[in-house]
C-alpha cells in the first residue's frame, strides 16, 4: 500500500511554504489535508475508498508528544480521506508531524505516511479565491472572501481597503463592494470580510489585478494580491472599432468566397468547350 498526503491550501497558494519547503500556517488557521492510498493486489493498483479502506491521523510535536488523534472520513470530492485540525491550540514557531495511517477493511494491507508542517505567530491576510471569475453584468453576489488571521494573545482592530495594482485599472474598484472597511479580530482567532460585486456590477471585461490590504492599529500592513477575471457575454461588450474590424473581415471573407466561386465556374466553362 502506498499513501500520499497533500495540503490543499498550500496547493492553491493560500498557505505558503517555509524556506525548507514545509507548509507554513499562521496560528489559528485550520490545517486541512487529504490522504490518498493505493493498494497493489492481483497485479494491479486499486484506489483506497470508503468501501475498501479505513484511515486515521495523528499530530505530534517535535518531541513526539501527541496533540490530537482522530478517524478520517472519505471525501468523494477530494477522492481521498480529508481531515482538518485547528492550529489554535498548538505552540508558535514550532514544527509538527502529521501522520496518516491507512489500511484495507479486510486487513490485507496497512501503512503509514508522515508530513511535517510549521506554525508561525505572524498575523496574515488571506483572500480566496486567488482568481475570481465572473461575467459582464453580474452584480450583488459574493466574489472574494477576505480572512484576517490574528495569532496574538490580544485582540486587534484593522482598517480594510481595496486597490488596483495598476492605476489605469482603478475604474474596476467600482465593481466591488466589501461588507465593511473595519474589522476587530479576537485573540488567536480570525475575522472575515466578504467582498461582493457592487450594484453597478462588472461593467467591463478584462483581467484585473486587485490588492486587498488590512492595516492594524500600529500602522502595520498585511496584504494579498488576487485576480478578478471578467468575461464578455455578447457583442455589446465590443468597442465600436472592434465591430468595424469584424464587419470588414466578414466582407473580405465574403468577397473571397465569391471570387473563388466565379473562378471555379470559369474553369468549368473552359474544360467543357
Amino acid at each position: 500500500m502506498v499513501i500520499n498526503i497533500t495540503f490543499p491550501d498550500v496547493d492553491s497558494g493560500i498557505v505558503p511554504k517555509t524556506l525548507s519547503g514545509y507548509p507554513n500556517y499562521t496560528l489559528s488557521m485550520p490545517v486541512n489535508f487529504v490522504g490518498t492510498g493505493k493498494i497493489y493486489s492481483k497485479k494491479k493498483w486499486t484506489d483506497c475508498t470508503a468501501s475498501n479502506c479505513i484511515a486515521e491521523y495523528r499530530i505530534t510535536d517535535e518531541f513526539g508528544a501527541l496533540k490530537t488523534y482522530s478517524v478520517l472520513d472519505y471525501s468523494s470530492a477530494d477522492s481521498g480521506f480529508r481531515g482538518s485540525y485547528s492550529s489554535a491550540g498548538l505552540a508558535c514557531n514550532s514544527y509538527f508531524n502529521l501522520t496518516v495511517t491507512m489500511g484495507t477493511r479486510d486487513g490485507s494491507a496497512l501503512n503509514t505516511s508522515s508530513e511535517k508542517f510549521f506554525i508561525n505567530c505572524e498575523p496574515r491576510l488571506t483572500v480566496t479565491p486567488l482568481e475570481a471569475r465572473s461575467a459582464v453584468g453580474d452584480k450583488n453576489r459574493p466574489i472574494f472572501t477576505v480572512t484576517m488571521w490574528n495569532p496574538k494573545d490580544t485582540g486587534m482592530n484593522y482598517d480594510f481597503s481595496i486597490s488596483t495594482v495598476s492605476s489605469d485599472q482603478s475604474f474596476a474598484l467600482g465593481f466591488l463592494k466589501p461588507t465593511t472597511d473595519k474589522l476587530y479580530v479576537d485573540p488567536s482567532s480570525s475575522g472575515v470580510i466578504n467582498v461582493y460585486l457592487s450594484d453597478i456590477g462588472a461593467g467591463r471585461s478584462g483581467s484585473f489585478k486587485m490588492k486587498f490590504k488590512a492595516t492594524d492599529s500600529f500602522g502595520k500592513e498585511y496584504s494579498s494580491v488576487n485576480y478578478m477575471l471578467i468575461f464578455a457575454e455578447g457583442l455589446n461588450e465590443f468597442a465600436a472599432w472592434q465591430l468595424i474590424v469584424l464587419a470588414a473581415a466578414g466582407a473580405l471573407i465574403f468577397c473571397k468566397i465569391g471570387n473563388t466561386g466565379m473562378k471555379q465556374k470559369t474553369k468549368r466553362r473552359t474544360v467543357s468547350v
